[in-house]
């Protein structure tokens, strides 16, 4: 391989793996929205966009209020339609109370997530389309195809990775801790997933292109004659030498 082709290799990979890391917060980004002081006793909303009121908007799922009439205790308060249709908790508590020290943790953990949520989508896909930039760009100099159809495939197969992982990791932080355990289960299974779906989906089509030979050419070594492949696609088209005899 050329050391222009492990350069363009190289920065692929880097966005491939850092794209899918990003694409693990994607979920959370497009489900869930955090607001901060709705109102005097709420400090942190956790807005669920798959359900909605009757007037079709978002309904807040989770809150995290401090004391107020009725309830002079900082505490979690809970919907439980929205707990019981989208995310299985048939009983869930309300008005639970929570110390000052977890009230605070919550809303800086909020902050966080909140800013994971904004950048996600974008930066993955930027990413993404840095990681298919390299790979054109070795096809074009390489005179092949190939790298740019199995990136187009790993940056696929990352984002369905990605939204499967965080699907997983939202059910079980739903099962620790409703409201920041879903985001935060939703945030690992994404990353996870994604990187696992990009992984599994790079070798899987390198499997396949190998078996049909894609963008791989058999020679006749010039200086001993023996058969060897070229591999066109990673920067060896001009080869004509065996492995043994260069």
């Amino acid at each position: 391989m050329s050391e222009e082709d492990q350069k363009l290799n190289a920065g692929r990979k880097t966005a491939e793996v850092a794209g899918d890391i990003f694409k693990g917060g994607a979920r959370n980004a497009s489900r869930f929205d955090i607001k901060f002081n709705t109102s005097r006793s709420t400090a942190v909303s956790i807005i669920d966009n798959a359900a909605k009121t009757a007037k079709g908007k978002p309904k807040a799922w989770i809150r995290y209020d401090r004391p107020h009439a009725g309830a002079d205790f900082n505490h979690i308060n809970v919907d439980r339609v929205t707990s019981k249709r989208f995310h299985g908790i048939k009983k869930a508590p309300n008005h639970v109370p929570i110390s000052a020290g977890h009230m605070q943790a919550v809303q800086t953990v909020s902050h966080v997530l909140d800013g994971i949520n904004k950048v996600a989508v974008p930066v993955a896909i930027i990413l993404d389309t840095v990681a298919i930039g390299s790979s054109v760009a070795q096809d074009v100099k390489n005179g092949s195809t190939r790298n740019t159809v199995t990136t187009a495939a790993t940056v696929a197969g990352g984002w369905g990775g990605g939204i499967g992982g965080a699907t997983a990791g939202a059910s079980i932080g739903t099962a620790i801790l409703p409201g920041i355990g879903t985001l935060i289960g939703g945030l690992i299974g994404g990353i996870f997933g994604g990187v696992g779906g990009s992984v599994g989906a790079n070798v899987a089509v390198n499997a396949v292109a190998d078996e049909a030979n894609y963008d791989v050419e058999e020679r006749e070594c010039e200086d001993c004659g023996e058969t060897f492949k070229a591999h066109v696609y990673n920067g060896e088209k001009d080869l004509k030498k065996c492995e043994n005899c260069r």
